[in-house]
């Protein structure tokens, strides 16, 4: 649609000579400067989205927008539910240590009661 603009004036006031050497010089230039835009718009974009959308084959601009706003999302919904499920966890650096103080201290009392329940088992002759 943006080609067209540029050589619509061109189309109703035509120049006296080079009027089809003007249009594809329009049409050209045109061409370059989305070209331009695109490269730069993707330019910007975080690589990982740079890279499924290169993986695409969609060619309209519009519909590359539209991608990649639905993989920002999705990377949004990624990112919030990765943070929430961390500040579930203990970060407290103590509590690990009374977490890991209990289980040693059940290891041992699963050792005393295995060893209780083979002597009774396993009684010896005195």
């Amino acid at each position: 649609m943006a080609a067209l603009a540029q050589v619509a004036n061109i189309m109703e006031k035509p120049p006296a000579a080079g009027k089809y050497a003007m249009i594809m010089q329009r049409l050209v230039a045109a061409d370059n400067k989305v070209s331009l835009l695109r490269s730069l718009w993707l330019a910007r974009l975080l690589v990982s989205i740079q890279l499924i959308l290169a993986a695409s084959n969609i060619s309209s601009l519009d519909d590359i927008a539209t991608m990649a706003n639905s993989i920002v999302q999705v990377n949004n919904l990624a990112i919030n539910f990765i943070a929430q499920s961390t500040k579930s966890r203990p970060a407290d650096t103590t509590k690990i240590l009374v977490d890991m103080h209990s289980c040693d201290m059940l290891a041992d009392e699963v050792a005393a009661l295995r060893s209780g329940v083979h002597g009774v088992l396993h009684p010896t002759a005195k």
